[in-house]
């Protein structure tokens, strides 16, 4: 069999066999073998020759010639030549052909083995079923634990943004307590006077107020003169402080606080000669109130107090005020680190007779 299918012409070419082209007219050939008789007998003969030779003939019949009688013999000489050549090259190419036949009848039995080789080496290259299913497999369970992954990453995020939502709030509760204290200090009235020269006031008043005491619940007197209501207020004293066995400091000089009242007595102002002498009294009277002994109702002696004090004492009983309104009764007024403050009533503010050490009246005039 001559015939190359395409698998034996695939493998010559790999083989790198180049054959020439006559080599592919030997399938041709094989297929159908009037061709050869076609080049071998019809294409010799062209049809200008045979017009030519038949031309020079006739002219030489007719005109009787040398010159056609010549041409006609050059023509048939050519014609002649001419066959003569198509007939070896004919003849060469059907023997050139009939070799390269018998060389394909060598290289044939060679071509099946190959195209086998090369039909296993692709059988073996390409994946088989198996390792299919084990790709899916191994695909699947690498996006089932980034599905996990991401699933307990969007887990995550939802429970920090629920804190985020949670801190949010919480935040904006804040803000709005810290807005309202900042109203309230922003409508309160910004005071004019410089911080250093409040400073330098008050310590310059402190110094002086050392050497006062002030009494309360001393009944005035109603002389006409002030000289007489002066040594009535200083007789009125000393009798309350003999009541509880305190002595008089010598040489007292005694003022009425505030505008005449009816209702009660203004406090009076004790300037002492020393300032030994206002914190001595202040101490017995203290000592002796805590040792039981009772003064005469109302009747109290604290130490005198600067300007600001004053302000900040008043602020605290306006506060405390409040609270007795709004049906809060068990606060009490307190002095926390110098400043005096309203705080929750306990057992240890609590006197002998039952009330606060620290809470004055409500009704007293604080200048």
């Amino acid at each position: 069999m001559l015939h190359l299918d395409r698998l034996t012409r695939r493998s010559i070419v790999q083989k790198k066999l180049h054959l020439p082209a006559c080599v592919h007219q030997v399938r041709s050939y094989h297929l159908n073998p009037k061709l050869v008789n076609y080049h071998l007998i019809n294409k010799p003969v062209s049809c200008f020759s045979v017009t030519l030779t038949l031309g020079f003939f006739i002219i030489h019949l007719c005109f009787n010639s040398d010159l056609a009688c010549m041409l006609y013999y050059i023509t048939v000489l050519c014609v002649v030549c001419s066959c003569l050549k198509e007939l070896f090259l004919s003849i060469f190419k059907y023997f050139y052909i009939f070799l390269f036949s018998i060389l394909l009848h060598q290289i044939m039995p060679l071509t099946p083995s190959s195209v086998a080789s090369n039909t296993r080496a692709q059988a073996q290259k390409s994946p088989s079923t198996t390792d299919i299913l084990k790709a899916i497999e191994s695909l699947s369970t690498s996006q089932s634990s980034q599905f996990s992954e991401l699933k307990s990453s969007i887990s995550t995020l939802t429970s920090q943004v629920a804190d985020l939502v949670s801190e949010k709030a919480f935040f904006r509760a804040e803000i709005g307590v810290l807005r309202s204290r900042i109203d309230v200090l922003e409508s309160r009235p910004v005071p004019s006077i410089d911080s250093s020269s409040v400073i330098f006031r008050e310590s310059t008043e402190r110094s002086k107020i050392e050497f006062n005491a002030i009494a309360y619940g001393v009944p005035e007197s109603a002389a006409n003169t002030a000289a007489l209501r002066v040594n009535d207020d200083l007789r009125t004293l000393s009798n309350l402080l003999g009541q509880i066995t305190i002595p008089v400091p010598t040489n007292l000089k005694l003022i009425r606080l505030g505008n005449s009242n009816a209702k009660k007595p203004r406090p009076l102002k004790v300037i002492c000669q020393s300032k030994a002498d206002a914190s001595q009294l202040i101490l017995n009277f203290n000592s002796q109130t805590r040792n039981g002994l009772l003064p005469e109702p109302g009747f109290r002696i604290v130490r005198d107090k600067t300007t600001l004090e004053r302000e900040l004492l008043r602020k605290a009983h306006s506060d405390l005020q409040r609270k007795i309104e709004s049906d809060s009764s068990d606060f009490t007024i307190s002095y926390v680190n110098g400043v005096p403050s309203v705080i929750k009533a306990g057992p240890k503010n609590m006197n002998p007779r039952g009330g606060s050490n620290h809470q004055p009246s409500s009704t007293q005039h604080l200048h």
